[in-house]
């Protein structure tokens, strides 16, 4: 591995991303996040499931857990980009590009982007999404 690459890739900068940063900074890896800035929740005005955060504005949290992350640990860093391309060197390092071009490498890559929700095809379900349902 080059000077520049990083232990770890992450793919996805929601709670699993996230969380897989604090993980990894706790365990002095170095490794860089990659938000693309599109999320699941992206309707909803609050979140489930996470500890601390039930019912609460998803995009606070992802800017507490972020703002907290880049406060205490120096080996971690976040880039607001989507990654259009992951590919393995034969030297067993990742290198994973994004659309603009730009590209990191890395011993491990972790993807965290979410699942995609297929909505049925009901009258008035779209509206109701991230809402009431």
């Amino acid at each position: 591995m080059g000077p520049n690459s990083l232990d770890v890739l992450i793919i996805g900068a929601g709670p699993a991303g996230l969380s897989a940063a604090l993980t990894l900074a706790r365990q002095l890896h170095t490794a860089v996040v990659f938000d693309s800035n599109v999320y699941r929740n992206e309707l909803s005005n609050h979140m489930h499931t996470v500890a601390t955060w039930d019912h609460k504005d998803p995009r606070e949290f992802r800017s507490a857990t972020r703002t907290e992350i880049l406060k205490r640990y120096g080996t971690i860093s976040f880039v607001d980009t989507p990654i259009e391309r992951v590919e393995k060197g034969a030297n067993e390092v990742f290198t994973a590009t994004a659309r603009d071009g730009r590209s990191w490498q890395g011993s491990r890559i972790l993807l965290a982007t979410g699942v995609r929700d297929l909505a049925p095809d009901i009258k008035g379900y779209g509206n109701c999404w991230g809402r009431g349902m």
